[in-house]
């Protein structure tokens, strides 16, 4: 069963939130800031939300976004577990839908240097969160879920896990 939660919180309530999640297994966290992002592998108690835009940290398990709303932090939790105290539960949303999941491939090739993929398109380096480098020229892809209504609509989603692929389209 999914759970999915949801509030508008002052920054020390979020922070607060944040500090009691527990995690059973590594993360991979995207935080953007107004001059920068952030995307590796993290402990959820190492996220800092203020400043941030926006962000999401996730596994497997669960996902967990926030973005920024005026003075407040809109925070979602999205998973297999229930979150801690402080958010209100907003499940009943997923009731009558149908869950899925889906792969995108995220941008660059893996090159010969160590953790890094390059879009020749773009061109832009990339560094992904990820340590097995199997693939000569691989590619990453993103795991998500998706719950989809009887319209073939997502009306809520999370990211799930990252995955390394041989290289190609």
């Amino acid at each position: 069963m999914a759970y999915l939660f949801s509030k508008d919180l002052v920054e020390e309530e979020a922070r607060a939130f944040v500090r009691r999640v527990k995690r059973k297994e590594p993360c991979v966290s995207i935080v953007f800031y107004p001059d920068r992002f952030i995307f590796e592998k993290s402990a959820l108690e190492k996220i800092v939300l203020e400043k941030s835009a926006q962000g999401r940290i996730f596994s497997p398990e669960s996902e967990l976004q926030w973005r920024r709303m005026g003075e407040k932090l809109r925070l979602v939790y999205l998973g297999e577990s229930l979150p801690p105290e402080g958010l209100e539960n907003c499940s009943k949303e997923l009731d009558q839908l149908e869950r899925e999941t889906g792969e995108f491939f995220l941008w660059g090739v893996l090159t010969e240097k160590e953790n890094r993929w390059i879009e020749q398109q773009v061109p832009v380096e990339f560094k992904y969160p990820v340590t097995e480098n199997q693939y000569p020229r691989g590619r990453i892809k993103l795991v998500v879920e998706k719950w989809i209504d009887a319209s073939g609509d997502a009306r809520f989603s999370r990211y799930h896990s990252l995955k390394e692929t041989k290289g190609g389209v």
